[in-house]
């Protein structure tokens, strides 16, 4: 399915095919300054929202002479992005409400 990804560079990825399996690379366009792997699926993830119990964790290594250590983020099949975990446990992003 198609998520709504905020990066400065592209604001809507292709990043999931179903079904999902660990270890799916993401973004592997080798110029890329990043790195990101599916870690793990039907994840429980707790969110403002609601708790959901089929996320899909993605883990992005920090980048070289990026600030960031580095993130998880969780997908949910008709929501996208729930939740978005720093390396160091600042929550960047958690979905809070649906009008």
């Amino acid at each position: 399915g198609f998520y709504q990804i905020d990066f400065p560079i592209n604001n809507t990825d292709m990043d999931l095919v179903y079904p999902v399996q660990i270890g799916t690379k993401l973004y592997t366009d080798p110029n890329a300054s990043f790195k990101a792997v599916v870690t793990g699926v039907d994840v429980t993830v707790e969110t403002a929202y609601k708790k959901f119990t089929n996320a899909v964790e993605v883990s992005v290594e920090g980048a070289p002479g990026v600030e960031e250590s580095g993130h998880k983020y969780y997908l949910v099949p008709g929501y996208g992005q729930v939740k978005l975990v720093q390396n160091d446990g600042v929550v960047s992003f958690e979905l809070m409400t649906i009008k």
